[in-house]
């Protein structure tokens, strides 16, 4: 996820471009981002489910082709909740503030979760090292 999320961030900040940055609209710039981006969605989304997976098991759920339903449906209407919810939002904003501020935006929530899974990255970490007894 730190993968996907670090080059959602790169992709983001050129695709606008971001006005943080001296970078001007250019096509080719685009459509390599925008390819960068597609691999990145799957770095994402990939680790996500299963993620969620090791957390349900964590939780006391047995590894059964019901819990797998369970876990896969709510995946995936989260997901076609964000399939929604992304364009509708973002065709607000990108009225209000414009596609450079917008994507840039995109890519500061980005930089926000990386914050994010680092600390609970470290943390859990160090609760396995004490449990192990290090």
């Amino acid at each position: 996820m730190i993968f996907g999320s670090a080059t959602t961030v790169i992709s983001m900040f050129l695709i606008g471009p971001s006005p943080l940055f001296p970078f001007e609209k250019n096509l080719i710039v685009i459509a390599i981002s925008l390819s960068i981006l597609g691999v990145a969605a799957g770095a994402l989304y990939i680790p996500t489910f299963q993620s969620c997976l090791d957390a349900v098991k964590e939780h006391g759920y047995d590894e059964s082709f019901h819990t797998y339903g369970c876990v896969s449906g709510v995946f995936q209407s989260a997901f076609a909740c964000g399939g929604f919810m992304g364009p509708t939002v973002g065709g607000f904003v990108v009225e209000k503030i414009g596609f450079a501020w917008t994507t840039t935006i995109i890519g500061a929530i980005h930089i926000m979760f990386l914050i994010v899974v680092f600390i609970f990255y470290g943390s859990s970490c160090s609760r396995r090292s004490v449990q192990r007894g290090h």
